[in-house]
């Protein structure tokens, strides 16, 4: 009976990069839809695919199918879904300043990368097939975390030195998984001071007044009670 080869740690990092262009080409198709610009990338990534699929055996297919799975796994836990993740990486990254991600995105890199020479350092066959969902895994996880924490630290500061009368928030994890909404207002925070609506923007990192309009569909209904919001 033919054995199977060895899954070598280089090998390992060459499936996770197939398992991250299969995603890639999924996305283009699902999110910017297949049109005269996303087709030409679609292929180009079909054919990186193949290539490295010519040289498939048994280990590289479990790692592959690992290497989705804490794809998708992760992506879901953080962003509700991967088309989301990426939307968030390529489309909306206009969203939140580089200034708060680019450094947590470095790191969780460089943790990943820590964490792949972890365990190609281990001689057990079944940690290299590990590797690429192992990366995905510490990557995404610790770039969202360490981005969260760093946004929450200045968006506590921020909300100080606002001394608003009462405030209403969401975390910044929770705004990851939420917005945002396509025919619904989420509010990532909200403020009342003196009787006036506000609402938090992370793209600008500070508060902005709400149209009386917006307000009374979107705030706490005591404040609506309390300072007689009504449409005009």
């Amino acid at each position: 009976m033919k054995k199977s080869k060895k899954l070598l740690p280089i090998d390992a990092l060459k499936f996770g990069l197939f398992a991250a262009i299969i995603v890639a080409a999924i996305t283009l198709i699902f999110a910017a839809e297949l049109t005269m610009i996303t087709a030409p990338f679609v292929f180009v990534l079909s054919v990186l695919a193949g290539t490295l699929l010519r040289r498939y055996n048994p280990a590289f297919l479990m790692s592959l199918v690992l290497a989705i799975i804490s794809f998708g796994v992760f992506t879901t836990l953080f962003f509700s879904g991967f088309t989301r993740a990426i939307s968030f990486a390529f489309f909306w990254n206009d969203r939140l300043d580089p200034e708060y991600w680019l450094g947590p995105a470095i790191l969780g890199l460089i943790l990943g990368g820590v964490t792949v020479k972890t365990l190609m350092m281990s001689r057990k066959h079944w940690v290299s097939v590990l590797i690429p969902a192992a990366f995905i895994g510490v990557t995404i996880s610790s770039t969202v975390v360490l981005t969260g924490i760093y946004v929450e630290l200045v968006r506590s500061k921020e909300f100080a030195q606002f001394d608003a009368d009462s405030l209403v928030e969401n975390s910044f994890l929770r705004s990851l998984r939420e917005a945002p909404k396509e025919y619904q207002f989420f509010l990532h925070a909200a403020a009342l001071k003196d009787c006036q609506a506000f609402a938090w923007s992370y793209r600008f990192m500070r508060f902005y007044r709400l149209s009386p309009n917006t307000a009374v569909n979107v705030i706490p209904k005591k404040w609506i009670t309390k300072c007689g919001f009504v449409q005009n």
